[in-house]
């Protein structure tokens, strides 16, 4: 499991990194499915470009991460699942 207070840029980025390194070539599935959980969250780039290096992904997980558009500052930070 993975928690932090707020959820908002690191959790979800670890959260990703993590469902990326399980489930290769679902990093834009994983990212639709973190955005339905947690609108309100905006994964932290940095870790999300050096996850995407490490994990030899070529760029998909930063650009699915991209994909996700901004973040909906009108949902509240709560707790949300990430199926790995």
């Amino acid at each position: 499991r993975i928690h932090c207070f707020s959820g908002v840029s690191r959790s979800p980025a670890a959260s990703l990194i993590l469902a990326s390194g399980g489930q290769p070539n679902n990093e834009a599935k994983l990212v639709w499915h973190l955005k339905q959980q947690a609108p309100f969250c905006h994964p932290n780039r940095l870790m999300i470009e050096l996850a995407d290096q490490a994990l030899y992904l070529g760029g998909s997980l930063i650009e699915a991460v991209a994909q996700m558009g901004e973040p909906d500052d009108y949902a509240m930070p709560q707790p949300f699942v990430l199926d790995l």
